[in-house]
């Protein structure tokens, strides 16, 4: 048998308190050792300051049980708040040579791998008198869960807006970019006719001029025969 079938902690996962909450709500956690040694087990919470627990260590002895009394403190309840409170119960079986009576059995210290200490969790959730929760059959930690997706989604829905503004940005950089170039290669060209004009029209004077030149010696050599 699994250390899970010889030891049993009631309720199953979920210690349910129900409101209100401006007075003290109690639970019981029922701790049953179906085993054939003692066990010694300690009560942890990730909230110590809202409750009270009794005992808070203890021994069970075989086929016994033990009743953990867990009070919550007063508080304002907030069905838009998701209360992550948790309990944990650690145990280990007691080893022969042990003395029950010693308070050094609850240090949890043993280098024994018999005598390592197992761990169960346990779930809080929190029922408000005025929410309407109950008859809707919807508990808040699901109205919690779903307001936390779509928190979630909006904030998505939010970056996807971001991402396509700085994706348009970008487009419009890039268009400006291709049309400088653009510019640039203009202006890069349009001196190059130019020099390509003057190169013509030098030649097209030069011409004239020789032009001119070989006639003016043609029509002295006339004149000289």
């Amino acid at each position: 048998m699994t250390d899970t079938d010889l030891i049993e902690v009631l309720p199953d996962a979920i210690l349910n308190f129900n409101g209100p909450f401006d007075e003290p709500r109690t639970n019981h956690l029922k701790i049953t050792n179906k085993s054939l040694t003692p066990i010694v087990f300690k009560i942890k919470t990730s909230a110590p300051a809202a409750y009270r627990v009794t005992p808070v260590f203890g021994v069970v002895e075989p086929c016994k049980y033990e009743r953990v009394l867990i009070i919550l403190q007063p508080f304002k309840f907030d069905v838009n708040v998701y209360y992550q409170h948790r309990f944990l119960i650690q145990w280990r079986y007691l080893s022969s040579d042990e003395d029950i009576n010693s308070q050094s059995i609850y240090k949890f210290e043993t280098k024994n791998p018999y005598l390592k200490i197992r761990e169960i969790k346990r779930q809080c959730n929190f029922y408000g008198a005025s929410s309407g929760l109950e008859s809707s059959g919807i508990t808040p930690m699901v109205i919690n869960e779903f307001k936390s997706t779509r928190k979630a989604a909006e904030t998505l829905r939010s970056e996807k807006t971001c991402l396509e503004a700085e994706a348009s940005s970008m487009i419009d950089e890039i268009r400006t970019f291709h049309q400088l170039q653009e510019m640039k290669k203009e202006r890069t060209e349009l001196p190059s006719c130019l020099h390509m004009l003057v190169f013509l029209l030098i030649g097209f004077v030069a011409g004239i001029f020789f032009y001119v030149i070989v006639m003016s010696v043609k029509t002295e050599n006339k004149t000289t025969r």
